[in-house]
Formats: C-alpha cells, sequence, structure tokens
C-alpha cells in the first residue's frame, strides 16, 4: 500500500467527495456491467466509508444525467448524498460551485474535513479551491513537482489502500 503524506496529521474527516475514483471514464459509451466498469476495490472502500457514517458525495466532469443513469446501474448511487455532475452548477469543476451543490442538505460545509479524493489534476485543483483536503489516489505516487500547484494533502495507491485507512480511523 502506498501512501504519501505531506503532514503527520490528517484533518478529521467528515465528509468524502469522491470523483470518478470509483469508476473507469466511459463518456458517449453504453453503460456495461458493474464488473467491468469498477476500479478494483471501488465498491469494498464505498461499503467502508459508508459504514463509518460520513457523507459521500461525487463531483465528475461527467454529465450530471449521464453520471446518475451511470451510478443507478452500478446500484451505487445508495452510497451518494449527492451525484453532481458537469452542467449541475452555475461552474464546473474546478470552481468550487460542485462541491458545495454536493455537500448541500448534508449538514456538511467544505473544509478541511472534506477529503476530495480524485486521480486528476482538476481533481485536486477544486478540493483547493473549494478548501478542502485534496487526497490523489492513484497506483503511482506524485512525481516531484507534478502538483506543484495544487499539491495533495496525502496519497492513496487504490481504493483498497483508502478503504483500509477509513477502517483504521
Amino acid at each position: 500500500m502506498a501512501l504519501y503524506w505531506k503532514s503527520v496529521e490528517w484533518p478529521a474527516l467528515s465528509s468524502v467527495t469522491i470523483w470518478e475514483t470509483f469508476a473507469t471514464e466511459s463518456f458517449g459509451r453504453p453503460v456495461r456491467s458493474a464488473a467491468s466498469e469498477t476500479l478494483p476495490g471501488a465498491a469494498a472502500m464505498l461499503d467502508a466509508i459508508a459504514a463509518t457514517g460520513v457523507y459521500l458525495g461525487v463531483v465528475s466532469n461527467k454529465k450530471g444525467d449521464f453520471l446518475r443513469v451511470e451510478a443507478r446501474h452500478l446500484g451505487w448511487d445508495r452510497y451518494f448524498g449527492a451525484l453532481v455532475g458537469a452542467l449541475d452548477a452555475e461552474r464546473d469543476k474546478p470552481a468550487p460551485e460542485p462541491v458545495r451543490l454536493a455537500l448541500k442538505g448534508s449538514g456538511v460545509t467544505p473544509g478541511p474535513a472534506v477529503w476530495i479524493a480524485g486521480d486528476a489534476d482538476i481533481d485536486l485543483e477544486c478540493a483547493h479551491n473549494a478548501g478542502c483536503t485534496a487526497v490523489l489516489i492513484r497506483a503511482a505516487a506524485p512525481g516531484h513537482g507534478e502538483f506543484d500547484a495544487h499539491p495533495p494533502a496525502g496519497h492513496f495507491g487504490g481504493c483498497d489502500a483508502l478503504s483500509k485507512y477509513v477502517k483504521n480511523l
């Protein structure tokens, strides 16, 4: 399990906003079976986080209607308080509006206790713009200088690693 830490102590976790980390890109393609669309360990990660009572939301670059159809097809819409896609908010990520919309009505406000997990620079930039904790989830650790403008607070090598971490909180 590869972990990268910028600091010794992480902020308290009250919410996690997951980007496309839970499913592979499928823009413009028919939704296939959950087994062919999901990343390894994604279902267990969602189960582990949901079991803690932490609020889960999705902010995606996928068009909102398509995102919600995909989540429903996978049976994962039950995990999320909100599924926010492109064109759902006044502005799309990396602006903070989609994060605010994903948290609306949850009782959680954007801040360091909200972890935004993603696999791309735009996800980390959005986390910083919203004042939240940016978490990188991908196999490769961040390269030297790769995310200088919007550095992640931490790195998990995949869904399994994040799931194990959350179980030990």
